[in-house]
């Protein structure tokens, strides 16, 4: 494999029959679109496969586990690992304990709690640093007139709170992009 291309790792899940149209099938074939359309290598070997589990403990997911393994191995390859680092397990346990100061911050955990998390991650993120957030729009049901099924109202109002927060706080830059289930990108003035 030659290390001069981008290349791409790729972790397909779909924890209950609600997320059908997230089929692993689909979910592969966008990557892959996408991979190809930018140039981005996907090997094989890199390409991460958990069926039917739940996403609020990682222990028993192996192949997310063996996804992790490889990017830790990559960080050291490339020599970054003294500058990035992976934290793994419960987001509600790991970010209100989180010390020193981050560039970048990857948001992707339980969707009702973003708002929650908020304070302890603009601690801990550098002036300049960008805090990129996985899924705000949250299947559709933030920012649109699309009503949200009653299990899913908490998260979504929750999620709205965030991004109110992120979009009207003076000592940020937000931007939040319609692509797939909805990303934030904030930059700390």
């Amino acid at each position: 494999m030659n290390f001069q291309n981008k290349i791409a790792a790729a972790y397909l899940r779909v924890s209950d029959e609600r997320q059908d149209e997230f089929s692993p099938d689909s979910q592969l074939k966008l990557i892959k679109d996408y991979c190809s359309r930018n140039n981005i290598e996907l090997p094989e070997e890199y390409i991460f496969y958990d069926d039917g589990i739940s996403a609020k403990s990682v222990k028993k997911r192996k192949q997310f586990n063996d996804m992790i393994a490889l990017a830790k191995q990559n960080y050291v390859h490339f020599g970054v690992e003294d500058r990035a680092k992976i934290f793994l397990g419960d987001a509600g346990e790991i970010i209100p304990v989180l010390t020193g100061e981050y560039d970048f911050i990857f948001l992707d955990g339980p969707k009702g709690h973003y708002f929650e998390y908020l304070p302890h991650l603009l601690e801990v993120l550098n002036k300049g640093g960008i805090l990129f957030a996985d899924n705000v729009l949250f299947r559709g049901y933030v920012g649109e007139d699309k009503k949200a099924p009653h299990r899913f109202n908490t998260t979504k109002h929750s999620m709205e709170r965030f991004l109110s927060a992120i979009s009207n706080d003076k000592n940020l830059k937000t931007q939040i992009l319609d692509i797939e289930d909805g990303i934030s990108i904030t930059e700390k003035l």
